[in-house]
């Protein structure tokens, strides 16, 4: 949950300042983040530096947004996803994701709002919900991707677990077996 100041920066869902620990145990990560973009390009830059290529990371956790530095800071769940492949590819995994929580409506949307100051335009988008973005997609800006020495740019999804949650439908449903079943 701890990065460097500069990697705290970023935050997709809020202008905010990242909450700093003054006696941090690593002076170095000393923020809480609140993206996982940096995180997942710093995986990312460890696996380019092994020769795995093609690579497919995500991580599911809460990021901390200090709207108020006197108060508890806000806890967003968020799913990121960081892949080697196409927009394509990384608009089926949201498509995927939205399907098996049974959420319909999602529309995407060109890339717009805080995504814009962290993606790059050509290709991105925001993943727009009854009219609130849930999630942003597309290439990190080459700024973010110089400062991690990438050969390539790969495709960065970030969602809000907490808006698709809500909408969400976790009803099973069941079909009873046939009490005489066809031979």
């Amino acid at each position: 949950s701890f990065v460097a100041c500069a990697d705290a920066q970023i935050s997709f869902f809020a202008e905010t300042t990242p909450l700093v620990i003054k006696n941090a145990m690593r002076s170095d990560e000393n923020a809480l983040r609140q993206s996982l973009l940096p995180s997942l390009l710093r995986v990312r830059k460890t696996n380019q530096d092994h020769g795995n290529e093609n690579v497919r990371l995500f991580e599911c956790t809460t990021v901390y947004l200090a709207h108020d530095a006197a108060k508890i800071p806000e806890h967003l769940p968020i799913l990121g996803m960081l892949l080697d492949g196409g927009y394509r590819e990384a608009r089926g995994l949201i498509e995927s994701v939205l399907r098996a929580l049974r959420v319909v409506g999602a529309r995407f949307e060109a890339l717009q709002g805080r995504g814009s100051l962290y993606l790059a335009g050509e290709g991105g988008a925001a993943v727009n919900l009854d009219g609130q973005v849930i999630g942003y997609l597309g290439s990190p800006s080459a700024a973010i991707l110089g400062r991690y020495e990438l050969r390539a740019a790969p495709v960065y999804v970030e969602l809000r677990l907490d808006r698709l949650f809500e909408r969400a439908s976790f009803e099973l449903r069941v079909t009873p077996l046939p009490r005489f079943p066809a031979v």
